[in-house]
């Protein structure tokens, strides 16, 4: 049976909303007017919202599970010896 956790009735003070908030704010509007300052690049700016707030919505779970699909997206290891002996262990010269 799965549990369910809740989050203690008083336990979240309003001052850590504001907080997270404030944090939000900050890093969508001071982080990218600082990147474009130093980089001047619009794509960034623009980008740089969607990444802190998704930095807030992504789990561990969800990023083992990108990390999944982007190894097997690639080609698989092969080891020498199947490439240059068909698949023997040991190399003895001819």
């Amino acid at each position: 049976m799965r549990e369910v956790h809740e989050i203690p009735k008083g336990m979240v003070q309003p001052w850590m909303i504001w907080g997270c908030l404030a944090e939000l704010f900050l890093g969508s509007f001071v982080l990218p007017a600082v990147v474009f300052m130093f980089l001047k690049w619009w794509p960034v700016m623009l980008a740089v919202p969607f990444m802190v707030i998704g930095a807030y919505l992504i789990t561990a779970k969800d990023m083992f599970a990108f990390s999944v699909a982007y190894q097997s997206f690639g080609a698989t290891a092969k080891p020498r010896s199947l490439k240059y002996w068909g698949g023997a262990k040991t190399y003895v010269p001819r």
